[in-house]
């Protein structure tokens, strides 16, 4: 069996849950640190690639403040994070397309009815 293609809505939720919880841990380590500016992207970030604009914002002595750009930080990362996860899968779709897609192997899972049928003859 090949994947030659993937759903770019379920990639770009992947990415936007692992994307919106790198933004929890960026926000922790400014906290934390001496850094006076946050930046908080929108836009396709892909390891060194990154097609982005970015939102500086300045540290605040402010409780309130600070809680306000944990929320925003969780939520512009989460959704760079969907923005990129689509691109990927749309990206992975049209090259899957052109090469024949990745060899895979696949299990049976529970409530595979065509397993259990074998099983009983």
């Amino acid at each position: 069996m090949r994947i030659i293609s993937v759903h770019p809505g379920a990639v770009a939720l992947v990415f936007t849950l692992m994307y919106a919880v790198a933004g929890f841990i960026t926000f922790v380590v400014f906290a934390f640190s001496s850094v006076q500016t946050f930046l908080l992207p929108i836009g396709i970030a892909i390891g060194p690639f990154q097609l982005v604009f970015n939102i500086p914002l300045p540290r605040s002595p402010d409780l309130f403040a600070n809680a306000f750009l944990c929320v925003l930080a969780v939520l512009c990362y989460g959704l760079t994070g969907c923005i990129t996860g689509a691109f990927v899968a749309v990206g992975f779709n049209f090259v899957a397309e052109k090469t024949g897609g990745i060899d895979a192997k696949f299990v049976s899972v529970a409530g595979d009815d065509s397993a259990s049928k074998q099983q009983l003859t």
